[in-house]
């Protein structure tokens, strides 16, 4: 069966927030050839935390809030 898991998509990053101290979502980080050819470089993809609420633990919905910062999406990777 499939199953799952943030352990083996590539790396993870917590986004910058609005909110001091809480993550706006997270970042995933894919190097060139992970998803399309080399030419077109990284490939990074942000995901809101607000997608992810309802597979969070109260112990993880401590961790996100707030929005990503403006800018933040054109800052390199």
């Amino acid at each position: 069966s499939v199953e799952p898991s943030l352990l083996k998509i590539g790396a993870v990053t917590l986004a910058p927030s609005t909110e001091a101290g809480k993550s706006s979502g997270l970042t995933f980080h894919y190097p060139p050839y992970a998803v399309g050819p080399y030419a077109e470089g990284e490939y990074v993809a942000f995901v809101p935390w607000e997608t992810l609420k309802t597979y969070l633990t109260a112990e993880g919905m401590r961790i996100f809030g707030g929005a990503r910062p403006k800018g933040d999406a054109e800052q390199p990777q």
